[in-house]
């Protein structure tokens, strides 16, 4: 179930990149948040090699469930964010 659109402010993204998983909204983990950087976070794949990494606007994540951030792309779009 869709929450809806979030508002994420500096303080929640350092708070969220203590959490690490970003899903995509077909429920694919993308990734881990390592940084924030203007209106992206900066999504790396990978824990020991880094394989690759996304610019994703803030504007497309679609919600936090507490544990997991979830984004409104798909898994497949997620090369348009190619970093």
């Amino acid at each position: 179930m869709r929450k809806g659109k979030v508002e994420i402010d500096n303080l929640q993204i350092f708070e969220l990149r203590k959490k690490n998983l970003v899903k995509t909204s077909d429920q694919k983990l993308c990734g881990n948040i390592i940084a924030e950087y203007n209106d992206n976070i900066f999504v790396i794949r990978g824990e020991i090699v880094k394989s690759c990494g996304y610019m994703i606007p803030k504007t497309k994540i679609d919600h936090y469930d507490g544990t997991e951030i979830f984004l409104d792309v798909p898994y497949d779009k997620l090369t348009d964010f190619y970093y």
